[in-house]
């Protein structure tokens, strides 16, 4: 298997301590969020390799607080449109997977590179990620926030120490946020900070939709494709 850059590896490397006497509010205009942290949380820039292997910018805002572990992780996919279509002009000719082609679909679909793919399934990209590790999987379910935004919300246990892993992944106007509490076994069990988070707009107001907000490049509405006699 082709190696990624896992946030769980992220994680691991880039953690800091600290000893917060109360929580409080941490708030980050650039990457369009606050959160309830106790203490400041330490920010650690990272590359982010998407399902097609666009590199990606993101950061890592953490606080450890003994056994617990406070993660936010936010990558920006904008970018990802550009890279992934400068990429599937090197690749040979006819390969699907540059083009952004499948059998009897056009790459409107997908997007050259398949970016449209990649903003598509990055929740469950970092989902099928956690699934893959070291853990038993106690609850997946889909939620949406208050705001509007859809929640993918897993509840873990670490196989290896028995703690309790909760992670709740947003994605809103191609960002994507990857929240992820950690307690012990034996300890309260996770909540405050992974329901205490809120996306904000570019000009800095807090979002609001009304709705629901599904994060998703649109399909050409003029596109219909027949399989056997029916139209889809």
């Amino acid at each position: 298997m082709r190696q990624i850059v896992s946030f769980v590896v992220v994680f691991a490397l880039s953690l800091g301590t600290s000893f917060a006497q109360e929580w409080r509010t941490f708030t980050s205009m650039e990457d369009r969020f606050s959160a309830n942290y106790p203490g400041e949380p330490e920010v650690t820039e990272i590359l982010w390799e998407s399902e097609y292997g666009a590199m990606l910018p993101g950061r890592v805002y953490t606080v450890e607080q003994g056994a617990n572990k406070y993660a936010a992780t936010v990558v920006d996919y904008n970018p990802i449109v550009e890279i992934l279509t400068e990429k599937g002009k090197i690749c040979p000719p006819g390969l699907a997977g540059c083009e952004g082609t499948t059998a009897a679909r056009r790459s409107d679909n997908n997007g050259a590179g398949y970016w449209k793919t990649d903003i598509r399934g990055a929740m469950i990209y970092v989902t099928s990620q956690y699934l893959k590790s070291d853990v038993t999987v106690t609850d997946y379910m889909w939620n949406w926030l208050g705001q509007g935004p859809e929640v993918h919300q897993l509840q873990l246990i670490n196989n290896a120490d028995q703690a309790r892993i909760f992670v709740n992944i947003y994605m809103h106007h191609n960002w994507l946020y990857i929240l992820e509490e950690t307690a012990p076994e034996n300890g309260p069990p996770p909540a405050i900070f992974h329901q205490s988070i809120s996306l904000f707009e570019e000009d800095g107001s807090r979002a609001g939709h009304g709705g629901l907000y599904f994060n998703a490049p649109e399909v050409d509405p003029d596109q219909t494709f027949t399989f056997g006699g029916g139209t889809n």
